[in-house]
């Protein structure tokens, strides 16, 4: 039985190999492997670098296109009720409940919003009147 079981282990040894072999790098590649890694690190950053300097240039773009009184083309398009009376509440001129109804209390501070803003008091949400809500959202 002893030998049986001897014969059984030493089976399982041959075949599944010492627990504590390692496979080892050797040093040469190992050093590869590293400079390999700090060369992709030096990518990245100038990456990164690269990233940032291109988003500080877009965020002067937009201010650029805002002072000039272009709409930005990821905000073009039609407000919601709701954003039309958060933004006309945000800029004084809505103290009615956010509700998503455009009523009578709602046009009403449209057309203030548009008087005060310079703009053509038609009571209608159109692309001018659209991009100075904006700046309230």
């Amino acid at each position: 039985m002893l030998r049986k079981l001897t014969v059984i282990l030493a089976v399982i040894f041959v075949v599944t190999g010492c627990a504590t072999t390692k496979k080892t790098v050797p040093m040469k590649e190992a050093d590869d492997l590293r400079a390999k890694v700090t060369d992709l690190e030096n990518q990245l950053q100038e990456k990164d670098a690269q990233i940032k300097d291109l988003e500080d240039e877009l965020q002067a773009a937009n201010k650029s296109a805002a002072n000039k009184g272009y709409v930005q083309p990821a905000y073009s398009g039609v407000l919601s009720a709701k954003q039309i009376q958060k933004a006309l509440k945000n800029a004084g001129y809505y103290p009615g409940a956010i509700d998503g109804k455009i009523g009578r209390m709602t046009k009403k501070a449209i057309r203030a919003f548009q008087q005060e803003s310079g703009l053509a008091v038609d009571g209608i949400v159109g692309k001018a009147t659209t991009a100075k809500l904006r700046e309230y959202l």
